[in-house]
């Protein structure tokens, strides 16, 4: 009875001092609660304070149970159903395919790559755009009319107490004309031209590449993957991030200045009652240096190293392989799927998870503490006017005993 489980602060500092002992062996290895791993590129997450080791990709073994002070979206990389115990209901991402969400103190069992089953009508705390992985017709049961995304093809949104049931990547079936309670970009599969019945004038994404706008109490028929015709120079309320396909050069008219996107690779922007033209998934000019009104995560396609001039320090993605953020008055310049070089240790304005593409070593220099994201595989984090070192997809190195 008793000994040094009497301490937990002690534990969890002598388990912190062995991990940080054994880092500075080469080749070393370390066993918690006798799980074995390999701490040689190991990407982990810091908790408060405690510098971080990491290496290439590999996932780290949890210690069983440990809390971890949860940031919103902290990614952590889990293995072997190791639980992750969460205390700030906040999601715990435990790889890019396998996310799943911590309830208050309930300890959370993954796997790598392999979804997480969700329990027979188990209610989950939603927040907003809380993705979960289902299978095998399982249930989700949620409590908070949020919605939660079973895979990246099937998302479903649950009503009030209502579970819905959902298949590896089967779009679910629309009821006929029943009316569905639309949240901001609430993802939504129909099938056969099914009518959706929307009544908050709320975004309804039918698929991937036919995301439609459902107007007050107005059904809105779609079919699978064709794109929705917008009518010449009709007037379209847009709301926040409002999709919408358009063909053949048809002119979208909007009236608030929020953007409109045209297919997932021609997003365009309008401007006040200013007609945008845009052709199917043909990526628009910018004009030479042309101002645009930027909106949080607004994207833009750029070609031919067109600079965009932005206003307001909010990032404008180029493509998706080629996010750039713009500074104060600052053009950026860009071509179809080239990342961007960072210039040599040139700060730049940090937004929460803004992604930066950088090539050749060229170091990040970020201002504000803020997660600076290399490539979709390489995320790193900036420390306070520390320089970060990224490659393409290759993994950063965290400096010794860097937090």
């Amino acid at each position: 009875m008793g000994g040094i489980d009497q301490f937990p602060r002690f534990k969890g500092f002598a388990a912190n001092f062995l991990l940080v002992y054994f880092s500075t062996v080469p080749n070393a290895a370390y066993t918690v609660d006798g799980l074995h791993s390999d701490i040689r590129l190991t990407p982990v997450h810091c908790t408060d304070l405690t510098p971080v080791h990491c290496t290439d990709l590999t996932p780290v073994h949890c210690t069983d149970l440990t809390p971890v002070h949860c940031t919103d979206l902290t990614p952590v990389h889990c293995t072997d159903l190791t639980p992750v115990h969460c205390t700030d209901l906040t999601p715990v991402h435990c790889t890019d395919l396998t996310p799943v969400h911590c309830t208050d103190l309930t300890p959370v069992h993954c796997t790598d790559l392999t979804p997480v089953h969700c329990t027979d009508l188990t209610p989950v705390h939603c927040t907003d755009l809380t993705p979960v992985h289902c299978t095998d017709l399982t249930p989700v049961h949620c409590t908070d009319l949020t919605p939660v995304h079973c895979t990246d093809l099937t998302p479903v949104h649950c009503t009030d107490l209502t579970p819905v049931h959902c298949t590896d990547l089967t779009p679910v079936h629309c009821t006929d004309l029943t009316p569905v309670h639309c949240t901001d970009l609430t993802p939504v599969h129909c099938t056969d031209l099914t009518p959706v019945h929307c009544t908050d004038l709320t975004p309804v994404h039918c698929t991937d590449l036919t995301p439609v706008h459902c107007t007050d109490l107005t059904p809105v028929h779609c079919t699978d993957l064709t794109p929705v015709h917008c009518t010449d120079l009709t007037p379209v309320h847009c709301t926040d991030l409002t999709p919408v396909h358009c063909t053949d050069l048809t002119p979208v008219h909007c009236t608030d200045l929020t953007p409109v996107h045209c297919t997932d690779l021609t997003p365009v922007h309008c401007t006040d009652l200013t007609p945008v033209h845009c052709t199917d998934l043909t990526p628009v000019h910018c004009t030479d240096l042309t101002p645009v009104h930027c909106t949080d995560l607004t994207p833009v396609h750029c070609t031919d190293l067109t600079p965009v001039h932005c206003t307001d320090l909010t990032p404008v993605h180029c493509t998706d392989l080629t996010p750039v953020h713009c500074t104060d008055l600052t053009p950026v310049h860009c071509t179809d799927l080239t990342p961007v070089h960072c210039t040599d240790l040139t700060p730049v304005h940090c937004t929460d998870l803004t992604p930066v593409h950088c090539t050749d070593l060229t170091p990040v220099h970020c201002t504000d503490l803020t997660p600076v994201h290399c490539t979709d595989l390489t995320p790193v984090h900036c420390t306070d006017l520390t320089p970060v070192h990224c490659t393409d997809l290759t993994p950063v190195h965290c400096t010794d005993l860097t937090p």
